[in-house]
């Protein structure tokens, strides 16, 4: 009966203690509702944590690993999450507003509805993200990978998509309005320039 209770025991004490600033360690634990607004956590491990509604506004989370994670609805405004590990998060109406993504991994993550408005995803792995009904309005994709992508009525205007790979990504529906197109690689297997 102990060793079977030792798992949740050690868990709780995990989260008291990466909420104390002890660690950064707190794969799976439960952190919805939180606030770590201007929080340096680079580096953290957040893997499959339950992270819904949580304000990480302009909080460091580079290099940190959300691969997994329930972002839903959480504040994401400003965050810095450059070189972070999200493959299969799930971030349904997060919001990224001038959110720094740079190199990011994101493969197969869930961005529908997500406001990335004015983010950075420079160089970012964006293969196989469902980013239905996103809003990526004047966002930087430049020489990111969206291939297989998922951006059907997503909002892309004033978008750099300089380098940009959308082989066989889904843009039915998309806005593109004066995005910013220099050698990128269309659904079709075109290269755009303007």
């Amino acid at each position: 009966m102990v060793a079977c209770l030792a798992p949740t025991v050690a868990r709780a004490d995990q989260r008291e203690d990466f909420l104390a600033g002890r660690t950064l360690e707190c794969p799976r634990c439960d952190l919805a509702g939180v606030n770590f607004k201007r929080r340096d956590l680079s580096g953290a491990d957040l893997t499959d944590a339950n992270l819904k509604l949580v304000n990480f506004h302009d909080a460091k989370l580079v290099g940190a690993r959300l691969a997994g994670a329930d972002l839903t609805r959480a504040n994401l405004n400003k965050v810095n999450l450059s070189r972070a590990e999200l493959g299969g998060a799930m971030l349904r109406d997060a919001m990224l507003y001038a959110a720094n993504l740079d190199g990011a991994k994101l493969t197969g993550a869930f961005l529908r509805g997500a406001q990335l408005g004015g983010a950075s995803l420079r160089q970012a792995r964006l293969t196989g993200v469902e980013a239905v009904n996103a809003s990526l309005i004047g966002a930087d994709l430049s020489d990111a990978n969206a291939s297989g992508a998922n951006f059907r009525g997503a909002d892309l205007s004033h978008a750099l998509l300089a380098g940009t790979n959308l082989r066989r990504a889904n843009l039915y529906e998309t806005r593109l309005d004066d995005a910013v197109f220099r050698d990128t690689a269309m659904p079709d297997g075109t290269i755009r320039d303007q």
